[in-house]
């Protein structure tokens, strides 16, 4: 991923947290107002945006004043910025950033020294270095490793769409205040959504994500290496749903060393996000036991050839999903399609 394509998904994930959108504005925009939020230095922001020549006197007050009178008459008269720094000639930096709006000179004056490597260098060591001090994340984690063992994985699991659903369902659990326990998560792809739960407020015993394509584990397991070596509190297992066996499941599970252990667990909470994709649906949902929590999404997005079971309404999605006790249900309209979303009980 692009490093601004980064950074915009972080603002989403934690929208909370302002320096992302104040770094990401600085790298595309080269928006010089945010770097002086992110530093947190207005007598430079007024000097150097505005051009403020009070701020450039306070900046510089212990300095020694030089230079001839024709000089100082522009300065104060006419108010040359050229002619004050002759005046101040120990300030090249300021100098720099103040008339030419150098972009060097600016980071140097403002000791921020790994955005400058961000943003003028696209160094993503740097940038990996900043996210960590700005949001300690597994998220994180697996985008380092994912760059430093030149990993390839689907960009699109980290789209604005896929955040903001799953946003939209941990902002909804986090509301609900319902402890989901041991949770399985279905066609969970690289488990990022159990990474996002297992670092929110949501209560949660643990996680088994189960997907049908082996090329998700390894990334699952990288993007959740945190979580497994947490007491196993997330698990990636490679199955088909329709092999489940909700009322008690046992399933093998991969250690870093190769071999396997078996497990068995009966989960409180299905997660499927992914409805749109599972065929023969009404048999795979008449698998799970009366009273398991449910927590399910799909989409109206036809245009895609995986889509063979999306519904056209939030009403038709219930019909499909029926729920003995509902504790939310609702719909999102995220600009290509509509996401639909149910919580409850079977």
């Amino acid at each position: 991923m692009e490093i601004y394509e980064i950074l915009d998904r972080y603002e989403l994930l934690y929208p909370e947290i302002e320096s992302f959108k104040d770094l990401r504005r600085l790298y595309v925009d080269r928006d010089w107002s945010s770097l002086f939020k992110l530093c947190d230095q207005e007598e430079l922001r007024k000097a150097i945006i505005e051009k403020n020549a009070h701020s450039i006197f306070r900046l510089v007050s212990n300095k020694e004043i030089t230079g001839d009178i024709e000089d100082l008459r522009k300065a104060t008269l006419e108010m040359n910025l050229h002619s004050l720094f002759r005046l101040l000639p120990d300030n090249e930096d300021l100098r720099k950033a103040v008339t030419e709006d150098n972009e060097h000179s600016i980071f140097r004056i403002t000791e921020m020294y790994e955005e400058k490597k961000i943003v003028l260098d696209d160094n993503y060591w740097s940038l990996f270095k900043w996210l960590y001090d700005q949001k300690d994340t597994s998220i994180t984690d697996g985008l380092k490793s994912c760059y430093r063992e030149k990993i390839k994985f689907d960009h699109d699991c980290l789209s604005q769409g896929q955040i903001k659903s799953k946003k939209w369902l941990i902002e909804v659990l986090e509301d609900a205040g319902v402890d989901i326990g041991i949770t399985f998560l279905c066609a969970g792809w690289y488990g990022l959504l159990g990474s996002m739960i297992l670092e929110s407020k949501i209560r949660c015993t643990n996680i088994t994500s189960f997907d049908l394509d082996p090329s998700t584990e390894n990334i699952a397991n990288i993007f959740n290496k945190r979580h497994i070596l947490d007491e196993w509190r997330f698990k990636h297992v490679c199955q088909d749903i329709f092999d489940i066996k909700f009322g008690g499941h046992i399933f093998d599970v991969t250690r870093s060393d190769g071999s396997t252990e078996k497990i068995w667990e009966t989960p409180d909470t299905v997660i499927n996000t992914s409805c749109e994709h599972i065929r023969y649906f009404d048999n795979w949902y008449s698998n799970m036991p009366i009273g398991t929590l449910c927590i399910f999404q799909t989409n109206d997005y036809y245009q895609i050839e995986e889509h063979i079971n999306c519904s056209k309404t939030l009403e038709e999605f219930a019909s499909q999903t029926p729920m003995r006790k509902v504790v939310y249900e609702g719909e999102r309209d995220l600009g290509k399609y509509k996401r639909f979303m149910r919580i409850g009980y079977k």
